[in-house]
């Protein structure tokens, strides 16, 4: 409801989403003029680090409770974010929109896997 709203009062504007964990990108239902971007951003940030499946009891979630990366990406990765966001916004069209996975520093590609977010 409060994609909704924002959509309601901020449609005149460019309205570009980005998810936060993939689930979100399937089940987000946007207005014709709005750019959802994906991967989901828990993406980028999970591949920075060598590590398991997702776990509450596994070293995942206490490595992020003690994360002191600003936005939970490195510098790097925080740098290209915005660089290829500000390239969206700049040629922004109506469409859905991918981020180039392949120009962040990452140890690991499993994240991108929604099947790989087999929570437990």
């Amino acid at each position: 409801m409060w994609l909704r709203e924002i959509s309601d009062i901020y449609g005149h504007l460019k309205l570009i989403h980005l998810h936060c964990f993939p689930w979100s990108v399937e089940k987000l239902t946007i207005s014709p003029t709005e750019v959802s971007v994906s991967p989901a951003l828990a993406s980028v940030s999970l591949n920075e680090f060598e590590l398991g499946l997702f776990d509450s009891k596994n070293t995942i979630v206490e490595k992020l409770r003690h994360d002191t990366r600003h936005n939970h990406l490195s510098e790097f990765n925080n740098i290209e974010l915005a660089r290829q966001l500000a390239e969206i916004i700049r040629n922004y069209s109506v469409k859905n929109s991918s981020l180039d996975v392949g120009k962040f520093q990452t140890k690991s590609i499993k994240w991108f896997d929604i099947d790989f977010w087999d929570i437990k």
